[in-house]
């Protein structure tokens, strides 16, 4: 498992392209929200309505866009993917996140994209501190539970797994 961390100003932009290839049922699947929401609009709304809850938190980027992404020879359903993502921010930044989940398999390796607020529904922002760091651990920890296949990219691992970008 690789993971990649990008901090956003919006959600509108990762949901719309995982709404745009999400017509495509072949590709796409919604695996769910902590809304209960479908629609992209509302889950772009909701995310923005937790995320501004609190103006006084003087952060540029509110938002989280992180893409889980797994070996191109590992065959994983989707209601095991849900779990993997679930484990996976309950252990970079803990439970009572606001977040959209997608899983796509457009490229040879089965993917899934997290977009979640960094602000959580007490009006703190997640600790960011060391994100890859953790990604890498919690990846490797996830591999061993899930009985995954290690993911090995070079380029990933010259640059360390789980590099955080901005989007």
């Amino acid at each position: 498992m690789i993971a990649k961390i990008e901090y956003c100003k919006s959600p509108a932009k990762a949901i719309a392209y995982d709404a745009k290839l999400g017509q495509d049922k072949a590709h796409s699947v919604f695996l769910g929200s902590s809304f209960g929401e479908t629609d992209p609009k509302e889950i772009i709304y909701r995310l923005n309505e937790v995320a501004n809850q609190n103006n006084k938190l003087n952060v540029n980027h509110k938002f989280l866009h992180i893409s889980i992404s797994f070996s191109p020879h590992e065959e994983i359903d989707r209601t095991q993917m849900l779990s993997v993502s679930r484990i996976y921010l309950d252990k970079m930044y803990g439970t009572g996140l606001h977040y959209a989940c997608h899983f796509h398999d457009d490229k040879p390796h089965q993917h899934m994209h997290l977009i979640l607020s960094r602000v959580n529904e007490t009006g703190k922002i997640l600790n960011s501190k060391y994100d890859w760091y953790r990604s890498k651990e919690i990846c490797r920890e996830l591999e061993l539970t899930f009985n995954l296949r290690p993911t090995k990219n070079e380029a990933n691992e010259k640059r360390k797994i789980g590099s955080v970008g901005s989007c």
